[in-house]
């Protein structure tokens, strides 16, 4: 499950869309971040997303 967490569609709620990970994934990637994924069987997740500073991005710009 974890290998695709982040394409549309996949779930593992018996109610959800399978929407809401793909969604973040692509604001994210669209804002030139990355999302990390850790995960341990039954001890949890946890995700961290990183975005690049605005400085950062009006240097590539000039560049």
């Amino acid at each position: 499950m974890i290998d695709n967490i982040f394409e549309p569609f996949v779930t593992s709620k018996e109610d959800g869309t399978g929407l809401g990970l793909f969604i973040s994934y692509e604001v994210v990637t669209n804002h030139n971040g990355q999302i990390d994924v850790k995960s341990e069987l039954g001890k949890g997740t946890v995700m961290s997303v990183r975005l690049p500073r605005i400085e950062d991005l009006e240097e590539e710009i000039e560049d």
